[in-house]
């Protein structure tokens, strides 16, 4: 759990970073929830291999190849989750931005720790899915395969809040990014917010989401528009980003096989 602060690090999602300091808490292991919390390396050289992967997931996987899927899909998850938390919330987890303090991070981390330490069965919750989608092939014939298509096919279908042309353009500019860049918010790459507010906002949920402003929501949001659309729009545009990391990692992983 500690490794995934790295994937909000570095999607500059201090909301999500908070939560994975707090869950690490929950788990009882208060000195390494408050080095991450600090910026500062584990001790535990595995958990150092670790954080480094999240971060760049570039780098050689520090897990077993039996264990990839889970491994991979949960990254790519938070990649997504990350975009949809940095779009539609605040930076801070709780009120007053109490979170900044050791003692409220430890106390609501303890309050969580027998949900966040019971026993999980794989791919128990799958039945609670109401679509299905092609699992990708770096986790076919798993639970977490099965979960990752299921959440391509829901977040594609905001794309239907565009026009084909603006849905074109988010499409094209994601796959030309490198997946890592941010996207400017000035010059070609960024849709005037008057003319094309749609694809601006499903765009900076791409590439920026932390640079969504309530003008760029409201120059987009306007009836029959609703906070529900708001929130398949910018999945759509968050599900783009994700389909690109995963193909610079498979990419990747094809180049060292």
């Amino acid at each position: 759990m500690h490794w995934l602060g790295t994937v909000s690090l570095a999607n500059r999602c201090p909301y999500c970073v908070t939560a994975h300091t707090v869950l690490l808490h929950a788990t009882g292991d208060h000195a390494l929830a408050e080095r991450i919390a600090r910026g500062e390396q584990p001790e535990d050289p595995a958990h150092r291999q670790l954080l480094a992967w999240g971060q760049d997931m570039s780098t050689s996987q520090p897990f077993p190849s039996e264990q990839a899927p889970e491994y991979i899909g949960t990254a790519l998850t938070f990649h997504f989750i990350n975009r949809i938390v940095s779009s539609l919330l605040t930076e801070d987890m709780l009120p007053g931005g109490a979170q900044k303090y050791r003692l409220v991070r430890s106390v609501a981390g303890r309050s969580l720790a027998r949900t966040v330490r019971r026993e999980l069965v794989p791919g128990e919750s799958l039945a609670l899915l109401e679509t299905e989608g092609a699992a990708p092939g770096w986790a076919a014939g798993t639970p977490m395969g099965t979960a990752f298509g299921s959440l391509r096919t829901a977040a594609h279908l905001g794309a239907r809040l565009l026009s084909d042309e603006d849905a074109a353009l988010v499409r094209t500019s994601v796959a030309a990014w490198d997946g890592v860049a941010p996207l400017p918010l000035q010059g070609e790459g960024l849709p005037d917010r008057a003319e094309r507010p749609g694809a601006r906002l499903a765009l900076l949920a791409a590439r920026a989401p932390y640079r969504i402003t309530d003008e760029d929501v409201a120059a987009w949001q306007a009836p029959p528009f609703t906070d529900h659309c708001l929130v398949h729009l910018i999945a759509f545009g968050a599900i783009c980003a994700v389909e690109r990391i995963e193909a610079n990692l498979t990419a990747r992983t094809e180049e060292h096989a």
